[in-house]
């Protein structure tokens, strides 16, 4: 379990979500990962997640995983889990296990949206319909596709 330590106490990276209010909505916000290549997708998966919280779901917390690939998750309180990676886009399951820095596991998994970057609505959307087919592989990670740039869009 990986801690951070803030005014003399330790905190636990995956069960502390960073949150504030806008009007009636609560936003999380992932955490960071330290890695600055590995936090390219940071921005992206902090719009996805607004987007869903935007539509009601409720986040439980939500992280940036190790690399090869790199990738994300969002925990639901209902124990429902999305991950990100750079190689499949996003899936849908039961969240198992996982934490910053531990690849997360789902029970079954599902693929949302057969591309690599769905727009937060597509995501939201699939999430709210159920949607999801057997995960595939869409790209080899670490292939110099634009994929970063992409990521870095994000952050402008």
């Amino acid at each position: 379990m990986k801690t951070r330590h803030h005014a003399g106490k330790e905190l636990d990276l995956c069960i502390i979500p960073r949150k504030r209010h806008e009007g009636d909505i609560v936003v999380t916000t992932p955490e960071r990962h330290p890695h600055p290549w590995v936090n390219l997708p940071f921005h992206y998966v902090q719009a996805v997640l607004w987007e869903l919280e935007r539509t009601g779901h409720v986040i439980d917390r939500a992280w940036l995983d190790p690399s090869d690939p790199r990738d994300a998750t969002i925990v639901f309180t209902n124990l429902q889990a999305l991950t990100w990676d750079e190689s499949r886009g996003w899936l849908a399951g039961d969240y198992v296990s996982g934490e910053q820095g531990v690849r997360t596991v789902l029970a079954d998994a599902r693929q949302l949206v057969r591309k690599i970057l769905p727009s937060s609505a597509e995501v939201a959307t699939a999430v709210v319909r159920d949607l999801g087919t057997d995960p595939v592989q869409l790209r080899a990670y670490g292939t110099r596709d634009g994929l970063d740039e992409q990521l870095r869009a994000f952050a402008l």
